[in-house]
């Protein structure tokens, strides 16, 4: 190729050479162009010379220098004269022309990027600066070009883009929070996607808001958080976890790391963090800190064994029970066949439970759990000692229970025998044509009767079917009235004290059945001081709690009445204690007591909402304490007053009601003996056709409380008061549990007439009843 001196015309030559590239180009700037020439030359960028024609066509290259030719692997003769769309072809040539165009209508230099073709087909980036000439021949516009190859620049400018663009995938995908700020912390340089599904606010609202990251931080942990913000300058960065509250109101924990980014000398230039949700985190650890706290924290004791069942850990309760069993080390409580237990729960997979072991008077429960996929056992340990006692109590309660639904049945039922047997031997005392010896034994059988009416009385107040005539008095007064009575029951040689408080202790109850409570336990206890001793009756007011009401299956929390007997006599043992309110349960020789006398207690007690707790060892006497509801205010006990002697009959009308036949007869000659007409019906719908029929007649109503069908007495009672409000009642019966309930008791006023009754007994209440107001 030739060098670009030998294309040029002579100095002074106002036409350049035809076929060297360049046609009639003047030189009227005395050479300058040999001059332009000569620089392109050796000019390290490639140069060319345009012709931009006046047509829309490309234009024609008139020069190219050596650089030019390297850059593309054409020669000078292949391109000079030839359309310059051989270099740059493809779709971008149209718009190239077009701004080529405007750049030389111009007349200012401008730069362009291009897709420039080689010879042998392949291609390049060039970066393309245009400087047209201020030469025009015919129409016909000269410019420069320079070219420079950009290839390696473009190929660093798509790596960067396509680094950015993974960098972004990545910051997109993150599911934590990437975020950038000014170190003024005025607004967000960049937020991630991740923002949005934290916070749960959309990314705009952040850079529109800057502040609104601090407002959503929970309160309690605003004050830290913004500290750390503010003070970023000086400590150089942080890291602090802290609560946020979505836009949805769920509260989640955020662990927010931040740093602050500096130039080369120091000084700040922006804030960059990474932020990520921790809530699930923070539950994991708040679980394991709770599962960590459980046994070192929990109330009972808990230990770790190995396979081999080698003790690795227990807690504190553990070391305590060790020491109050009295053992040297912990695991010398542990059940001996602990390493039995052990290799069969990790053999099997399941765990041992409730092995109880007594400790001398004491009881531990122990469990044995298998922890899945390790070989440890973790095992659990708890005193039942009071759980045992309870069950125990329980199991006496109920067994009681059962005993005295027996008890009750059979006393009903004898209640009504009674009641024939008394009643027809009377009527047979009060005819005078019997003989002395006659006389002599109706009256044993009469007495006979009475001790078993009095056996059968005590079997109801134990069973809790005797019915109750409850009214309001005060303790105090009733036991210190007892108080002579009772000297004389226990003797000379036993000494009995009564405490009481200053105060009214008021209870509502049946005043005869609780003298009987204090009449049998101080017999009770005369029997257990046959060589003399000392009684003391306390009566007091006591306050219950949770706690104490906890060791009795009976008792329950708040204020209550109580009355205390204390004896200095024989004691009991556990065994005894367990036993001694079955009735016909006795430690006495035959013939010294029937076994009644706790029973009734006991009965008696709970019938009034009651509960009795015995404390006793032998030799060293017992302690009962009787606990009953106080009422409100107690009424003073009206003194008797000496009844007057009325007749014991009248010509009135009685509806008598009673399904045993044997009664009603018994029922109908005490009745009509005396004058009183009697109208007979056997059960409740058939005195209520009775009350039909003779309504006008009829001015009483005596009727037994249990009965078949399903009208019982007060129900019967109930009706007819509701036609007759004048109308006379008496309920008699051998019990009423099935018709009061466990609590029976009527209202005070009320007639009723237990069985068995003497034809006096039922008389007087008969007249009296007729002849009282309503």
């Amino acid at each position: 190729m030739k060098k670009p001196d030998d294309i040029l015309p002579p100095t002074g030559s106002t036409k350049v050479l035809t076929g060297r590239g360049l046609e009639s180009f003047s030189m009227d700037e005395g050479g300058h162009l040999n001059l332009i020439l000569e620089a392109i030359g050796n000019a390290q960028e490639g140069y060319l010379i345009m012709q931009l024609e006046a047509s829309s066509g490309p234009g024609k290259i008139l020069h190219i220098n050596q650089s030019f030719c390297r850059m593309t692997g054409y020669v000078l003769e292949e391109l000079t004269g030839k359309d310059s769309s051989l270099l740059w072809q493809g779709p971008s040539l149209v718009s190239f022309l077009k701004a080529l165009r405007a750049i030389i209508a111009d007349n200012q230099p401008a730069i362009r990027q291009l897709v420039c073709h080689r010879k042998d087909g392949s291609s390049f980036w060039a970066e393309l600066e245009v400087v047209p000439l201020d030469k025009a021949d015919r129409g016909k516009k000269i410019w420069v070009g320079i070219l420079h190859d950009i290839s390696d620049r473009k190929q660093m400018e798509q790596t960067l883009v396509e680094s950015q663009m993974r960098l972004n995938g990545l910051l997109n995908s993150l599911s934590d929070l990437v975020w950038s700020m000014d170190v003024d912390q005025e607004h967000f340089i960049y937020l991630n996607p991740a923002a949005q599904r934290i916070f749960g606010y959309p990314v705009e609202d952040f850079f529109h808001n800057p502040k609104l990251w601090r407002s959503i931080i929970q309160p309690e942990d605003r004050d830290a958080a913004t500290a750390a913000f503010d003070q970023i300058l000086t400590t150089g960065g942080f890291e602090i976890d802290y609560r946020i509250v979505r836009s949805d109101g769920e509260v989640r924990w955020l662990r927010n790391k931040a740093h602050v980014i500096c130039d080369p000398d120091g000084k700040p230039l922006h804030v960059d963090g990474l932020a990520n949700d921790i809530t699930s985190h923070k539950s994991v650890e708040a679980r394991m800190e709770r599962m960590a706290n459980f046994p070192q924290f929990n109330p009972n004791p808990i230990y770790e064994l190995t396979a081999e069942g080698e003790l690795t850990y227990f807690n504190e309760p553990a070391g305590v029970l060790a020491k109050a069993l009295g053992a040297e080390k912990v695991e010398d409580i542990l059940p001996s066949e602990t390493n039995k237990i052990v290799i069969e729960c990790l053999r099997t997979g399941q765990s041992k439970l409730r092995v109880e072991l007594p400790y001398g008077d004491r009881t531990i429960s122990w469990s044995f759990f298998p922890i899945p996929n390790t070989k440890i056992i973790h095992c659990y340990a708890g005193e039942i000692t009071e759980r045992i006692r309870l069950e125990a109590q329980l199991r006496q309660s109920e067994k009681l229970k059962s005993v005295g639904q027996l008890a009750g049945g059979v006393a009903h039922d004898f209640n009504n025998i009674l009641t024939i047997i008394q009643g027809f031997t009377n009527l047979l005392l009060s005819r005078q044509d019997f003989d002395d010896d006659a006389i002599d034994q109706l009256k044993q059988v009469a007495a006979a009767a009475n001790k078993a009416a009095d056996l059968t009385k005590q079997l109801l107040m134990f069973s809790r079917r005797q019915v109750l005539q409850t009214k309001n008095f005060n303790l105090n007064l009733v036991v210190t009235d007892l108080a002579k009575m009772l000297e004389r029951l226990l003797g000379e040689d036993i000494h009995l004290t009564v405490k009481s408080p200053d105060g009214d202790v008021p209870i509502e109850a049946d005043q005869g059945m609780l003298e009987q409570v204090v009449v049998n336990l101080s017999s009770n206890a005369r029997d257990a001081m046959p060589r003399g001793g000392v009684l003391n009756l306390i009566i007091r007011k006591v306050e219950i709690s949770a706690t104490t009401a906890s060791q009795h299956p009976d008792a329950r929390p708040g204020l209550f009445a109580c009355l205390t007997a204390v004896d200095t006599g024989f004691g009991m043992d556990r065994q005894t204690i367990s036993r001694v309110f079955e009735p016909f349960f006795t430690t006495k020789l035959p013939g010294k007591g029937t076994g009644l006398g706790l029973s009734t207690v006991y009965g008696i007690v709970k019938q009034h909402e009651g509960w009795v707790v015995v404390e006793s060892e032998l030799g060293k006497g017992t302690t009962f304490n009787i606990y009953l509801p106080l009422a409100k205010v107690a009424v003073s006990i009206p003194q008797g007053e000496a009844q007057e002697k009325k007749p014991l009959g009248g010509t009135e009308t009685i509806l008598v009601v009673e399904d045993e036949a044997p009664v009603r007869v018994l029922l109908r000659s005490i009745l009509q003996s005396v004058g009183y007409k009697i109208i007979e019906a056997k059960h409740g719908l058939e005195a209520l056709r009775m009350w039909d029929e003779h309504r006008n007649e009829i001015d009483m109503l005596l009727t037994d409380l249990v009965m078949p069908g399903t009208i019982n007495g007060i129900d019967l009672a109930d009706r007819l008061l509701s036609d007759e409000p004048e109308l006379k009642v008496i309920y008699s019966s051998g019990y009423s549990a099935d018709v009061v309930g466990e609590k029976m008791s009527f209202d005070a006023g009320t007639n009723f007439l237990p069985k068995p009754y003497t034809p006096a007994q039922l008389l007087r209440l008969v007249r009296s009843s007729l002849d009282a107001k309503s």
